[in-house]
């Protein structure tokens, strides 16, 4: 069965952040290259600090999808940026803002057709009080009271990645030439497992285990593993 994939990825700076937007555009290549072949993608809506994000236009592109008055979807929700105590910074939303956004102009009867994966890599995700379920699915980048953590990644300046990242450095090594980039540290490793492993691999890989130690973060899931296990 063909399964109805759409996508709000965020990626918010602002500010004393360097890796946010690296994030955003990391989880949009990996939803162009790697969904199953069963599934009918939408150009994901990718939003970044390279300009003004609206939420008024995430809105009205959000409520575009309800209205395609589809039997059976899902909205991959992701969001990278600062994070708060059931807060996120990206216009003050705490987690019944999130829920709402996502929610904008879908008819109350049309709900239960509406399946949701939110993808969160910030401070104090796992305060969000985000509702998990047979439809909600969350995948956290820490516990309540952890910070989340970002780091330096390289990457082969030649690749195929549909979007490029904002780059902080050009080494040459070994005639080939890379960048250095800045990236979340849960964001990094999720789609690395994700590539390399498979998505069925994501809740016990060992790396999870390394990160809790290294970086004091926590990786959380709740709700429907089968949501996301489907489309990858």
């Amino acid at each position: 069965m063909i399964k109805n994939i759409f996508s709000v990825i965020i990626g918010n700076n602002r500010p004393n952040l360097n890796g946010s937007n690296n994030d955003a555009i990391k989880i949009y290549n990996l939803i162009y290259k790697y969904l199953n072949i069963n599934i009918k993608i939408q150009k994901p809506l990718l939003y970044t600090d390279d300009k003004i994000i609206n939420i008024n236009e995430i809105k009205n592109e959000i409520k575009k999808i309800h209205s395609l008055n589809l039997d059976d979807y899902t909205i991959i929700f992701f969001y990278a940026g600062h994070g708060y105590n059931n807060r996120i910074r990206f216009c003050n939303l705490s987690g019944k803002g999130i829920i709402d956004l996502v929610n904008y102009g879908l008819d109350e009867d049309k709900k239960e057709n509406c399946k949701r994966i939110f993808i969160f890599d910030c401070c104090h995700a796992e305060s969000l009080k985000l509702p998990f379920n047979e439809n909600n699915l969350l995948l956290l980048s820490c516990k309540r009271g952890q910070m989340s953590s970002e780091s330096v990644a390289e990457i082969e300046i030649n690749n195929n990645e549909k979007k490029q990242y904002n780059k902080i450095k050009v080494i040459n090594r070994n005639n080939k030439s890379y960048y250095n980039y800045h990236i979340g540290v849960f964001t990094f490793n999720f789609v690395n497992i994700v590539k390399d492993f498979g998505i069925t691999n994501i809740k016990n890989n060992y790396i999870w285990k390394d990160i809790e130690f290294i970086s004091k973060q926590t990786f959380i899931i709740k709700g429907n593993i089968k949501l996301i296990e489907d489309i990858f």
